[in-house]
């Protein structure tokens, strides 16, 4: 008797089990997101979901043994990429280095100009040597070879005498013999010198017309010598490099968006956590967790409502993409029943721009994703 009446109330635990765990799976079916007409049609696809500005919160950090010397921002104002948020402990050292490599390269730009200034100036002079060896060689040339020419007929015309003064005989005296051939003399010494001299003239001039040359190619290989070997290319890449490490020591906001959270103080280490959180709050989206079994059923473009206690009223969007990942759901059902370890795909939805969105970031939101054929009935 004792078996029997312990066999029945185990039948009837079990009994009671299984009720319960029915009504729990009717009660969930009433609320997993889908909602279907009389006909079993499905309307629409409902899921828990988050708000979130356009591209999502940024986390924004620094190096974790570095100290923040100041703090460029505060909470809620905007910013454009770029624009400096942080300034590290060590900025000012890096600034003042960078600002002397500016002045050590401002100090050799001088210099070189100094320098090449002079070379420039020798190289003019060589220039006009060159050519003035070049034009006036032959123009002197031709004023001796002219004298060259008129000595050669001044000694033709002494000759000439000399030979008429001699075929007189007895009737030219010994005198005006003697002179004449001074004359020849004379004549033919000056033409010996002057061409002479020609010879050297030709020659010197030659000799400097190439020097003149060569002093001029020497001078140009100086100036390029002295462009190439100063010091203002060293001095240019050590501004660089100063540049380079003063950027180090300024944490830029790498996107244009709101302050939206501020974790650390000047002065304080920048830790391994982010120093700030930031994002683009002008376009708020709702990141909205669907179910894998539904996410069929949703494509960029439907209409979307989004709810929530927070919110005066309802707030449109469309769907702007669909998650290619499935992972495990991140917002939590406030109803203890709810599935704690459900698999979902994240959706994302453009909403209408709304001012008190901006101030949101991470509420949680209740989404209803509308069928295509159930918005063009409702007239939405």
């Amino acid at each position: 008797m004792r078996s029997i009446g312990f066999r029945a109330r185990r039948g009837a635990f079990l009994a009671l089990l299984v009720a319960t765990s029915a009504a729990a799976i009717s009660d969930r079916s009433a609320s997993d997101g889908s909602a279907r007409p009389a006909g079993g049609a499905l309307r629409s696809v409902t899921a828990l979901g988050r708000l979130a500005p356009s591209g999502e919160v940024i986390d924004v950090g620094a190096p974790s043994d570095e100290r923040l010397a100041a703090v460029l921002v505060s909470e809620g104002e905007w910013v454009e990429a770029g624009q400096p948020l942080f300034h590290l402990e060590s900025y000012p050292l890096r600034r003042a280095d960078r600002d002397l490599a500016e002045v050590r390269l401002e100090e050799a730009t001088r210099r070189l100009a100094a320098e090449m200034t002079v070379v420039r100036a020798r190289i003019a002079e060589g220039e006009i040597a060159r050519r003035r060896a070049e034009e006036l060689l032959p123009v002197e040339l031709e004023a001796q070879q002219a004298r060259v020419r008129s000595l050669e007929g001044r000694l033709a015309a002494d000759q000439r005498e000399y030979q008429r003064v001699e075929g007189l005989g007895g009737s030219a005296s010994q005198k005006e013999l003697q002179e004449q051939q001074t004359r020849v003399k004379t004549s033919t010494e000056a033409l010996a010198t002057a061409r002479a001299e020609l010879r050297t003239m030709e020659l010197s001039g030659e000799i400097g017309v190439l020097e003149a040359r060569a002093r001029l190619e020497r001078l140009r290989a100086e100036l390029d010598r002295t462009e190439a070997t100063h010091s203002v290319a060293a001095a240019a890449a050590e501004v660089t490099r100063a540049e380079a490490l003063e950027r180090r020591s300024v944490i830029e906001a790498p996107a244009a968006g709101e302050v939206l959270k501020l974790f650390r103080s000047a002065g304080e280490r920048a830790g391994t956590g982010p120093v700030l959180q930031m994002g683009n709050v002008r376009q708020m989206f709702a990141i909205a967790e669907v179910y894998e079994t539904e996410v069929r059923l949703v494509a960029p473009g439907q209409r979307v409502t989004v709810t929530s206690p927070a919110l005066p009223g309802p707030v449109s969007g469309v769907v702007e993409s669909v998650g290619r990942l499935i992972f495990k759901n991140d917002v939590l059902d406030v109803d203890p029943a709810g599935d704690v370890d459900s698999r979902v795909v994240e959706v994302r939805v453009r909403l209408e721009t709304d001012e008190l969105l901006s101030r949101l970031t991470n509420l949680q939101v209740d989404v209803e994703i509308h069928h295509r054929d159930d918005a063009a009935g409702d007239g939405r």
